[in-house]
């Protein structure tokens, strides 16, 4: 395994996966590439048009081993969010995003969800609506698919209270600081 050190904390990559680092002075994310064509589940009809969508699923051939202390403990994990080109595409993240914990040792897998547009579906018959995936609006074998944000551990000791102190915004919620 390749390893590449991040903030003195090093960290194992899968030599066959692809990882950009971040493009910016200041970003977070560092860039997944698809290492696989879309994987679509779901119920097929025929070729590419579907009954039913599950999801589409890219691997990226990246497994994290992230570094420990000198007391065996983890130190770091990380999160898998979309990328902001996501909106060029009918695809949400499946879970907006995940969290890939220090322990999990297998390859790092993405899913979508395919948001299907007017166009997208096909009147068979009366009792068929069939539903064509638009492969230009999904990501390709070698497209950068996701973003690798890490994180710190941190652990708080947690005490249950009947009563909160009072603050300036106190029980406001959706909507309360105004638009």
């Amino acid at each position: 395994m390749e390893k590449i050190t991040i903030n003195n904390k090093n960290l194992s990559f899968g030599a066959d996966g692809d990882i950009r680092s971040p493009s910016n002075r200041g970003d977070a994310g560092y860039d997944l590439v698809s290492q696989s064509h879309p994987k679509i589940e779901g119920e097929i009809y025929q070729g590419y048009l579907f009954k039913s969508i599950k999801y589409i699923e890219y691997e990226t051939n990246i497994a994290i081993e992230p570094g420990q202390d000198d007391y065996g403990d983890y130190k770091m994990f990380s999160f898998l969010f979309p990328r902001s080109s996501i909106s060029n595409y009918n695809l949400s993240m499946c879970n907006s995003v995940g969290v890939i914990d220090s322990g999990y040792r297998d390859t790092i897998k993405v899913r979508f969800n395919y948001l299907p547009q007017p166009e997208n579906y096909i009147i068979l018959d009366s009792k068929h609506l069939l539903l064509a995936i638009d492969k230009s609006k999904i990501y390709s074998k070698g497209d950068k698919i996701a973003q690798l944000v890490f994180a710190n551990h941190v652990h708080p000791k947690i005490n249950f209270a009947k009563n909160l102190g009072d603050s300036s915004r106190d029980k406001g919620g959706f909507g309360s600081t105004g638009i």
